[in-house]
């Protein structure tokens, strides 16, 4: 009898932190819902991949038009990490050795806006807005 009393408590606690913990995640995921909806601001998100190798990008050169939200996917070939700086559109990122990292911004500046290493390489993408 003391078993099953014990088990009893138990499993009230545990439906008891489920009931709870399922309406907490259940709010969380809705809020974030409602922070991405903000950051995209309702418009088409373009995706663009480049990669890094040799100390170059490929493609050197994106194009994109004004007020576009872009989610640009750069894959790091080389052993070495690279820094992804794009100051008009406030990008800073490290892309480690072989890692691949996708960053988002919104193309708010026209005209060509250039990476540059933070890492000192020499390498360069341009983003075209248009």
């Amino acid at each position: 009898m003391k078993y099953v009393f014990y088990g009893l408590i138990i499993f009230v606690l545990g439906f008891v932190g489920f009931l709870f913990l399922g309406n907490k995640s259940a709010d969380t995921s809705s809020s974030q819902s409602a922070n991405v909806s903000n950051t995209i601001q309702d418009s088409k998100v373009l995706k663009f991949s480049a990669s890094i190798t040799n100390r170059s990008y490929s493609p050197a050169r994106i194009d994109v038009p004004f007020g576009s939200t872009v989610e640009l996917t750069v894959k790091n070939n080389d052993n070495e990490q690279h820094g992804l700086f794009l100051q008009d559109f406030g990008v800073q990122e490290v892309v480690g050795p072989r890692q691949t990292k996708t960053i988002r911004f919104i193309a708010n500046r026209q005209g060509e806006s250039t990476t540059f290493c933070s890492v000192v390489h020499p390498e360069k993408l341009i983003i075209n807005v248009n």
